[in-house]
């Protein structure tokens, strides 16, 4: 299967996976940005058969601004690297979605970089959770990963701990200013 029919496929997943719906044509329409939009959310879906992925600060932030023009949605990049699946989202946005309050723990492996891109290596993500397990199910690792010039801190976790862990209403008809966190 080529690399355009796998991103199809992975979109399809997310929208599915979200109950989020399909945006025409893929995000090229100057009126429907990203791939998958949910109430909430603008989700921009990438896929690469590589190694690894590369996080540009520019990508980044055309998807923010294309989420908060299209309603003040949060914005989601949703990564698949080879058969492992990623989010990475915005720290405020990670707290202020209440994912702070579960046991997300980093693993002293953050980034911080001068430059504008970086490289998500999929061999280097999240080593410590490959030896630990999920410790009963409630440990959920995430990577910080920090752009000095730009003063963005973002969060880089798991796809299925991200679904386990945000509330059904999160996902609907609730605005941004009125969410409500998940007990």
């Amino acid at each position: 299967m080529n690399i355009r029919k796998k991103s199809q496929k992975q979109e399809k997943r997310v929208a599915k996976q979200t109950g989020g719906n399909l945006v025409p044509a893929s995000g090229s329409l100057w009126s429907n940005k990203a791939d998958v939009k949910i109430d909430n959310f603008l989700i921009e879906v990438k896929y690469t058969d590589k190694d690894y992925y590369t996080l540009k600060v520019d990508i980044w932030n055309k998807i923010y601004k294309e989420a908060i023009k299209d309603g003040g949605r949060i914005a989601l990049l949703q990564i698949d690297i080879k058969d492992k699946e990623y989010v990475i989202l915005d720290d405020k946005d990670f707290i202020g979605l209440g994912l702070n309050k579960y046991n997300y723990f980093t693993q002293g492996q953050n980034y911080i970089f001068d430059k504008k891109s970086f490289r998500l290596n999929n061999n280097k993500i999240f080593i410590m959770h490959e030896y630990l397990g999920y410790l009963n199910d409630v440990w959920y690792p995430r990577e910080l990963i920090y752009f000095k010039r730009d003063n963005l801190l973002l969060n880089l976790i798991l796809w299925d701990d991200f679904l386990q862990t945000i509330s059904p209403e999160h996902l609907n008809n609730i605005s941004n200013e009125k969410l409500i966190l998940k007990e």
